[in-house]
């Protein structure tokens, strides 16, 4: 249960730079569309479009399915950092809800200091039927749309 919204995630990760990994937990895929902030260390998946793409009527969305590699794989990733079960993780999706859940994950691995940045990367569906209340990019947070092999963590 630690929570933030974008402006305050990107103020701890300002000031604590070395001490808290900031990682994006959306697809490839969205940040390849959408872009992602430029203080994320990482991007590890917690849940990818299924493939061939598959469109969900009562969701109204392309369906995605669970990463069953997530826990595993930032696990890995976090001890290849030199990361412990005392290191902030901050954690971010598109508007906050996988990332609570992603939050959870790493929690039930031992990690204490778990952070879900609750507008996530777009914010929420405003009144305009768009992604514009809150959010990194509506916060006018530093992003960029220029792909960063290095953020993706090894997928084999």
């Amino acid at each position: 249960g630690l929570y933030v919204d974008a402006v305050h995630a990107e103020a701890i990760k300002r000031r604590h730079p070395d001490e808290v990994v900031f990682v994006d937990i959306r697809s490839p895929v969205e940040l390849g569309l959408t872009g992602h902030p430029k203080a994320v260390d990482l991007n590890v998946p917690f849940r990818d479009f299924v493939q061939p793409l598959v469109w969900d009527d009562a969701r109204g969305a392309w369906s995605m399915q669970t990463n069953p590699r997530f826990s595993a794989q930032l696990d890995g990733e976090l001890r290849r950092r030199g990361a412990t079960h005392d290191t902030v993780v901050m954690l971010l999706c598109r508007s906050g809800d996988r990332s609570a859940q992603a939050a959870d994950a790493l929690s039930l691995l031992g990690y204490r200091n778990v952070v879900s940045v609750v507008d996530g990367y777009e914010g929420d569906i405003g009144p305009d039927g768009r992604r514009s209340l809150n959010g990194w990019k509506n916060a006018g947070l530093p992003w960029t749309a220029q792909a960063n092999a290095a953020l993706v963590a090894r997928r084999r």
